[in-house]
């Protein structure tokens, strides 16, 4: 039997889409921009208008702001990580071991730029991405993993997925857990279809679903 409860599920979901179905132009529909473009253009890609597209919605959801090392530079430094990062197919699957490859792209590119001479005064870790820019990056392109910020963790920890490490991990155990979980909501009850409020052909992908409902979790 699912460990979530169904009412609440469609609560927190649609605490979170109605922003974007009765706000015009509110900036939880700059994920959609960004993974309908993607979506559609995954084998055409204009890397520069992906790579500005990609800025915009990381700058939405809060990756340029403070200390931030992406303040440093314009949108083109990911124009070279697409290029690498669009040749691994994640677009509706579920597979950890395409995603650590992702991962792994993603960091090697940017640490390019965050450990630059210019960010001497950094005082994040420069030898590594975080995981909240990571599956952002992720969760904006291919919809293949939540993003793992406070609200989301927070979510997490409610429902005890991560084999009980502390602190809550990105990692492949929580990956697999909130793969099992979706399976065992899907088999109680009827899990939320929703399209993109401007293409009706396109839909959230689960992951993006658990996204919603775990960072309404995780913010109350």
């Amino acid at each position: 039997m699912c460990n979530i409860d169904r009412k609440q599920f469609y609560r927190n979901i649609s605490s979170f889409h109605n922003k974007i179905k009765e706000i015009d132009n509110h900036r939880y529909l700059s994920w959609e921009h960004c993974y309908e473009y993607f979506y559609i253009n995954r084998k055409n890609v204009d890397y520069d208008y992906a790579s500005l597209m990609l800025s915009f919605y990381l700058a939405s959801w809060g990756m340029y702001r403070g200390s931030s090392f992406l303040l440093h530079y314009d949108y083109q430094i990911y124009k070279t990580m697409l290029k690498e990062l669009l040749d691994i197919n994640l677009w509706d699957k579920h597979d950890w071991s395409q995603i650590i490859k992702a991962n792994e792209i993603i960091e090697e590119k940017l640490l390019l730029y965050k450990n630059n001479k210019e960010n001497e005064n950094n005082e994040e870790d420069k030898n590594k991405i975080s995981n909240t820019l990571i599956t952002k990056i992720l969760l904006g392109i291919f919809g293949c993993t939540p993003a793992y910020d406070r609200f989301f963790v927070n979510g997490l920890k409610k429902h005890n997925i991560n084999n009980n490490k502390v602190p809550i991990q990105y990692c492949g155990d929580s990956y697999i857990g909130i793969m099992d979980l979706i399976d065992r909501c899907k088999s109680s009850f009827e899990f939320p279809k929703i399209s993109l409020k401007y293409n009706e052909n396109i839909y959230y992908p689960d992951m993006k679903i658990m996204d919603m409902y775990f960072w309404i979790l995780g913010k109350e």
